[in-house]
């Protein structure tokens, strides 16, 4: 499974920029987002709900 750092590598960009990316932010230009986003298809990246989970404490489960 590809790692955010990876895909940043990939892009030639910085880590902060695929987290931006990521989350949807408008901090960020049309030709890095490109670049972001075909990265991301290359190397098959998906989150990791587990990890988001524990860092932002939150599960997203009903119940």
């Amino acid at each position: 499974m590809a790692t955010i750092l990876e895909v940043a590598k990939k892009a030639g960009v910085s880590k902060a920029t695929v987290s931006r990316v990521l989350s949807g932010s408008g901090y960020v230009s049309e030709e890095k987002r490109a670049l972001v986003d075909k990265a991301i298809a290359e190397t098959g990246y998906r989150p990791n709900l587990l990890a988001r989970s524990l860092a932002t404490n939150t599960t997203q489960t009903l119940g």
